[in-house]
């Protein structure tokens, strides 16, 4: 009887204890740890004795006292923790946090556009696998004071424990802003976006991103995110072991975005932006499709079905690429890497030079189906070969080539070149140092006709192949 007694002491003590009360913030402008600002229950209920717990809900409403526009800061002398932290829709005060605050989030998380925070903000949130419900994360884009955004010193939102969280709304930070997703936590996105100056997900957990993009400046993710159906865009993006994603697209910068693919990212699609161009690094790397203006690659295996190249600089280094269709532009390139084995390639009128190291090898650039070589109408003859006689290319083509045997690089200087294979060849200049079955017609002059009255030499709108005809634009 004592014992059981002892037991119903103690239930009642714990629930007491950890029992949850709602908190009203009152009085405008104060400290957190001041408990004349709190009430219990509702605006008008009863002051509190003690500061909120985490397992207490805190709020702020209409009855709060922030007047509607100024300055007005409500500190956080250490940190603020609760469970729910309810910025409620009747509040249309304005209230700001002070530089270094902290929060301690048990429970739900809603702010409101007309709070905000100096900066160096630190949101810790916490769910716990034994809440069947997820924990809500509802918070606008604005999170710091729009007057402080240009202070270099950044602020968080830190996801942890091992329970559930969910996104109510996109989050797009205003500030220098980390989100990170950590311990086990799991993050269901419900499709909605991130945009964060820095993401970091080293959760052991495989979230839930869906559609979702994410984007910013730099990412790191683990294996344990699942972005199959999710598109990242970042400056500089890092995949610490390997990862399956759906799109990568490069922002708009000058230069170039860094991937580093750890041991194998798998990717639907990378598509650039403009004349940003792409420095990719790893060990492996399988992509359905592939488009930048520029590119700096380095991966001992490197698979694509489709890649385009633009008119900017590549540099392809590293051990082996297997490409299905390969377009690359009229920019220069060299391609360092020990084997290519391409199924279909289509140039247009680039500098295409090889530097394949004799060892260890083979080293060679395979040419299997299909092989259009265009001219680019204006600038230098584009040329295709090793960039010197020490780095002759092993060029093969088989004789089943177009499917006629034949291959023409029509217009170009073809150099240091070993030709093996079957097929036949034809190319406009002979560079020197060719061998195999490579015959040279020359280039063909083209005929140029001034149109369109006074102008610049320069200009190539005023020259057409014929008299009086069109703009050829070279």
């Amino acid at each position: 009887m004592k014992l059981k007694l002892y037991i119903l002491l103690l239930f009642l003590i714990g629930k007491s204890f950890f029992a949850q009360n709602n908190y009203y913030w009152v009085g405008g402008a104060g400290s957190w740890t001041d408990l004349n600002h709190w009430r219990i229950g509702s605006s008008s209920g009863q002051t509190a004795t003690i500061i909120p717990s985490r397992y207490d809900n805190v709020y702020f409403n209409s009855g709060s006292g922030f007047p509607a526009s100024g300055s007005v800061t409500l500190t956080i002398p250490s940190s603020a923790t609760c469970k729910d932290f309810i910025i409620d829709d009747s509040f249309t005060g304005k209230v700001n946090f002070p530089a270094g605050s902290i929060f301690n989030i048990y429970g739900n998380l809603k702010w409101k556009s007309n709070a905000g925070a100096l900066y160096n903000m630190t949101m810790n949130l916490y769910a716990d696998s034994s809440n069947p419900a997820p924990n809500l994360i509802d918070i606008p884009d604005n999170l710091i004071d729009p007057n402080y955004i240009y202070i270099n010193s950044t602020s968080s939102v830190n996801l942890k424990g091992n329970g559930t969280f969910k996104l109510v709304r996109n989050f797009a930070s205003n500030g220098y802003f980390q989100f990170n997703v950590s311990e086990s936590a799991f993050l269901d996105t419900d499709n909605k976006s991130i945009t964060s100056q820095q993401f970091v997900y080293g959760s052991t957990t495989s979230s839930k991103f869906g559609t979702s993009t994410l984007a910013g400046n730099i990412a790191t993710f683990n294996a344990a995110a699942n972005l199959t159906q999710a598109t990242l865009s970042y400056s500089n993006l890092t995949v610490q072991t390997t990862q399956d994603i759906k799109k990568i697209v490069l922002p708009a910068i000058a230069g170039y975005v860094q991937i580093t693919g750890g041991n194998s990212l798998k990717a639907d699609e990378i598509l650039g932006t403009g004349t940003t161009g792409g420095s990719i690094g790893g060990n492996e790397f399988i992509i359905n499709k592939i488009s930048m203006y520029a590119y700096s690659v380095t991966a001992n295996v490197f698979k694509a079905n489709n890649m385009i190249i633009g008119d900017g600089t590549v540099d392809l280094s590293g051990i082996r690429y297997e490409i299905n269709n390969l377009t690359l532009g009229k920019g220069n390139h060299i391609l360092k890497a020990q084997q290519f084995d391409i199924n279909n390639l289509t140039l247009n009128g680039g500098q295409y030079n090889f530097r394949q190291n004799a060892n260890p090898a083979p080293n060679y650039f395979q040419i299997n189906q299909s092989l259009s070589a265009n001219t680019a109408c204006n600038g230098a003859i584009p040329k295709f070969g090793g960039i010197d006689i020490t780095y002759a290319v092993n060029l093969i083509i088989p004789s089943a080539i177009n499917g006629n045997g034949t291959a023409a690089f029509t217009g170009y200087n073809v150099a240091n070149t070993k030709l093996t294979g079957g097929a036949s060849v034809t190319a406009g200049i002979n560079g020197g140092n060719n061998t195999g079955n490579i015959t040279y017609p020359g280039i063909n002059p083209k005929t140029y006709y001034w149109i369109g009255g006074g102008g610049n030499w320069n200009d190539p709108l005023h020259w057409s192949f014929t008299s009086g005809g069109p703009s050829s634009s070279c």
